[in-house]
């Protein structure tokens, strides 16, 4: 299902930090987009989020490509999927495409869910501070993602639900909890906004970036090396110099 698409012109930094990242982000992109020198790039990047069940992954998908948010979400039955076209007015030949898988949280569906990781570039691994647990099993997913071979893609550790006051100790321990894993950390709420297009914003320049330093390594794989010139010996001997007009 195919949505509007996001235009952004700011991109956050790292983490929710609250810095503007535009014009060194597009500085990097657009000397990767010269060294490609081959007109637009088209690149679709496909990003998965996990977490236990009711944590609100749907709402958090639902506030970024609607703008929407109810209390009474059900369950996801397996996987959703949902596109969504992303613009950077900074680089006007690159479009990007963001492949939204949003995965159930449930035991029951992890058979069918995990077969969905594969190829992917990105995934959020969210929780919330008021599901028990739901902090320490980000490391459950991180580890049933590595089972399936999904090794290098951006890690983002969300906490979703922010809309309340957390304990600064539980929050302490998220951070810490995203430093050993490797990813980013984002404190979110569906319900009121906070951060889900910036964490979204941020999610799709990183993987536009990415792709373009996957293209130009691609296109130095496959220039091929020029052919060596190689000298065979003869036994006729050299044929002699022909006299010019400069010769003696």
């Amino acid at each position: 299902m195919a949505k509007q698409p996001r235009i952004v012109d700011l991109i956050p930094g790292p983490s929710g930090i609250p810095r503007d990242v535009t014009g060194e982000w597009a500085a990097e992109a657009n000397t990767l987009l010269t060294q490609l020198s081959s007109g637009e790039q088209e690149y679709t990047s496909k990003m998965i989020l996990l977490g236990d069940a009711f944590v609100g992954k749907t709402s958090l998908v639902q506030r970024y490509l609607e703008d929407f948010w109810t209390e009474n979400y059900k369950a996801t039955i397996g996987v959703s999927f949902y596109t969504r076209p992303v613009i950077f007015p900074r680089l006007p030949s690159c479009k990007l495409t963001l492949a939204i898988w949003d995965t159930a949280g449930q035991e029951r569906f992890r058979s069918l869910t995990s077969a969905y990781y594969r190829d992917s570039s990105a995934v959020i691994i969210a929780f919330s501070f008021d599901r028990e647990n739901s902090i320490t099993q980000t490391f459950e997913w991180l580890k049933q993602l590595r089972a399936e071979g999904v090794r290098d893609c951006l890690i983002f550790v969300v906490a979703c639900k922010m809309e309340s006051d957390v304990d600064e100790n539980l929050q302490r321990r998220a951070r810490e909890v995203a430093q050993e894993m490797g990813a980013e950390y984002w404190e979110t709420s569906a319900k009121t906004g906070l951060n889900v297009n910036a964490l979204f914003d941020r999610v799709a320049a990183c993987l536009l970036k990415r792709s373009l330093r996957e293209s130009l390594e691609d296109m130095r794989q496959q220039q091929l090396p020029v052919a060596p010139v190689i000298l065979r010996r003869t036994n006729h001997p050299p044929p002699p110099p022909k006299k010019t007009c400069c010769s003696g």
